[in-house]
């Protein structure tokens, strides 16, 4: 999205995640994996701050 926005094929984030996200089927979680993924959401955390900046200014 990203990157079809920065080359112009939207004009707007919000644009092209109205084209290009489709919310569908919901997946479970599976227990034995609960740690690998909090250790994974807390990277996202990390990096969330400085992906808004540049998103939405």
């Amino acid at each position: 999205m990203l990157a079809a926005h920065g080359a112009g094929h939207f004009a707007t984030i919000d644009e092209g995640i109205d084209v290009m996200v489709h919310p569908g089927r919901t997946i479970d979680l599976i227990p034995a994996n609960v740690a690998q993924y909090e250790e994974i959401y807390q990277k996202y955390l990390a990096v969330y701050p400085a992906a808004k900046e540049i998103l939405h200014g």
